[in-house]
């Protein structure tokens, strides 16, 4: 039986690939053509049980990761994020951006691991001064 830690782990990165979709737990249900349940999603997602391979396999291609991603530790927190003060994005769709961005990062993160790549970042904007929108356009 798996251990209570990585039940935890699971389901809290089924929870952000889920949210990272956009889908809510029937959307889910649906787009996994019915082979797992509300309550059993929602029984992943806290940690109390585990799905069998197949389930995994088909969460996985109905979330559009790969199965590996829910076993993967995560290890980037996003702050400070902003979106334009009159943006009509639903909340939805904001927590779906943020969490495709962490998602993105990690991975970026895990290869350059991988390749050996250790190059501090430079910001090429930190001297411009932004007075005008189209000085927003040019950055």
């Amino acid at each position: 039986m798996p251990e209570k830690k990585n039940l935890k782990e699971f389901g809290n990165r089924l929870r952000l690939a889920r949210k990272m979709a956009g889908l809510s737990m029937e959307d889910l249900v649906a787009k996994s053509e019915g082979v797992v349940t509300k309550q059993a999603i929602s029984k992943y997602e806290k940690g109390i049980m585990s799905p069998s391979s197949d389930v995994l396999i088909r969460l996985a291609l109905a979330l559009g990761v790969k199965p590996e991603y829910f076993y993967r530790h995560s290890k980037i927190e996003l702050s400070g994020i902003q979106f334009r003060k009159r943006s009509k994005l639903p909340v939805k769709i904001i927590e779906s951006l943020k969490l495709r961005t962490i998602d993105f990062l990690e991975r970026y993160i895990e290869l350059e691991n991988i390749l050996g790549v250790h190059e501090k970042f430079i910001n090429p904007l930190i001297n411009l001064s932004i007075e005008s929108p189209q000085d927003v356009e040019n950055a």
